[in-house]
């Protein structure tokens, strides 16, 4: 069996990268700059015969052309996985080339998952390609976004509010790496909610994102839920987490039920979410105090509520709905106990 160097080039979007890792082996993937691209492995590519496969890379890629900047997203990064496929003579080769390049790309497509869940930041891929002297492939990725929501940004009157860049390090990887290996784990619990948070990724609608955002609630904490949805959201979420969050909660389910029902944001709602969020006085862009609402409090709430469901289920290997179960009976029994206290009972 002929075997042909074969290389998946998949562009990096809105990440800051510490040098320490840059061009070093992460998950079986290596991450460069696009110069570094252009200087070892387009030539390399070029000179193995297939400098007609990097045009349409070559365009997302080039980074001299000042244009780049104001017509599409800049791309800084590129993961870059070498690997040895068959060439294609018969539907065993081609299934077997489709085997390994499928492998890999899983494992990048659960490494960009669990980069979302564990901290802020609007990493984000679009295309990916798959080069070599016999094929040119390009596709997108499960967890892929289009351009427009790879931009990041809001326009108000009043100015623009932006997604934060994703950094990362030695450490971040290796707890990103950890946390895939934990969410391959409890796949069978968690890929629902997980999969509309990648979804949230990939929207760039205002309301649409909090529409997206309230299903991941409604997916894996209101898991076992079809009543007292409100309720129980502040209460298994405060629970869960270890912080009170009913007043941050609250509003946002009523944002979201408004969102829905008439796709507008009451006066009161607005009233009350711009102070949370301690936005401008100026500010009368409603969409844009829900983009910030969004981005610096219900995004870090929504991962906190992956993470620790997360490490729950690998620890205990239950179920949500068990999980759910576990912490509606520590809501009561807390609560039963400041009921004995208020009595002047003591509790053993």
């Amino acid at each position: 069996m002929e075997m042909v160097d074969t290389y998946i080039f998949v562009p990096l979007y809105n990440v800051e990268i510490e040098d320490e890792i840059l061009d070093k082996e992460i998950y079986g993937f290596k991450i460069v700059e696009t110069g570094i691209y252009y200087q070892k492995y387009r030539s390399l590519l070029n000179n193995q015969g297939m400098n007609y496969a990097t045009y349409e890379l070559d365009q997302i890629l080039n980074y001299n052309n000042i244009m780049h900047f104001f017509s599409k997203p800049v791309c800084n990064y590129i993961i870059i996985k070498k690997i040895l496929c068959p060439k294609i003579i018969d539907q065993s080769t081609a299934d077997y080339r489709d085997s390994l390049v499928g492998k890999n790309l899983n494992k990048l497509d659960c490494f960009i998952r669990a980069s979302r869940c564990l901290y802020q930041g609007n990493i984000q891929v679009n295309q990916y390609f798959i080069l070599s002297r016999v094929a040119k492939e390009i596709h997108t990725l499960p967890v892929s976004s289009e351009n427009k929501c790879i931009l990041g940004n809001y326009r108000s009157v009043n100015g623009n509010y932006f997604l934060p860049k994703y950094k990362l390090n030695a450490k971040i990887i290796a707890e990103i790496i950890n946390f895939t290996k934990k969410l391959n784990k409890c796949r069978k619990h968690m890929s629902i909610p997980v999969a509309f948070f990648t979804d949230y990724y990939s929207t760039s609608g205002i309301i649409e994102r909090m529409i997206k955002i309230a299903i991941v609630w409604e997916t894996s904490v209101l898991n076992d839920c079809s009543s007292e949805l409100k309720y129980r959201l502040q209460a298994r979420t405060s629970a869960l987490l270890n912080r009170d969050l009913s007043q941050v909660l609250s509003l946002a389910y009523d944002i979201r039920s408004s969102l829905v029902h008439s796709g507008k944001i009451t006066p009161s709602e607005l009233k009350n979410m711009k102070k949370i969020i301690k936005i401008s006085p100026e500010e009368t862009d409603d969409m844009a105090c829900l983009f910030v609402f969004l981005r610096d409090h219900l995004e870090e709430i929504t991962r906190k509520i992956l993470q620790t469901l997360v490490n729950r289920i690998c620890k205990t290997r239950k179920t949500l709905e068990y999980t759910a179960k576990e912490i509606d009976n520590n809501i009561f029994r807390v609560l039963e106990e400041k009921e004995g206290e208020k009595d002047g009972h003591v509790n053993f």
